[in-house]
């Protein structure tokens, strides 16, 4: 199996981080639900075999980032949430 290079490696750990560092925008899970679920819908219209399977993962995709990405259900991971939806430290 091939190696991944490290440019790889390195360039997607600086976007997860970056992804980490910025401040959430409000409604964002929301708005990512619902482009994945327009990818999905839109997926068995797609004429090629190719561009359906992409269109598919994609929509995957996203739904899953809304369910466990920035304010997504990762947020519960660790225990009680509060008002202003960050964890609270003391849980």
């Amino acid at each position: 199996m091939a190696q991944i290079p490290h440019r790889v490696v390195g360039a997607w750990q600086a976007v997860r981080e970056f992804d980490e560092r910025r401040p959430s925008l409000p409604g964002e899970h929301l708005a990512t639900l619902g482009a994945g679920l327009v990818l999905l819908r839109q997926a068995p219209r797609t004429s090629s075999t190719l561009a359906r399977v992409l269109v598919l993962a994609a929509g995957t995709a996203l739904l899953w980032r809304a369910a466990s990405g920035r304010d997504g259900l990762r947020r519960f991971k660790r225990g009680a949430v509060q008002r202003g939806g960050e964890p609270d430290p003391s849980a």
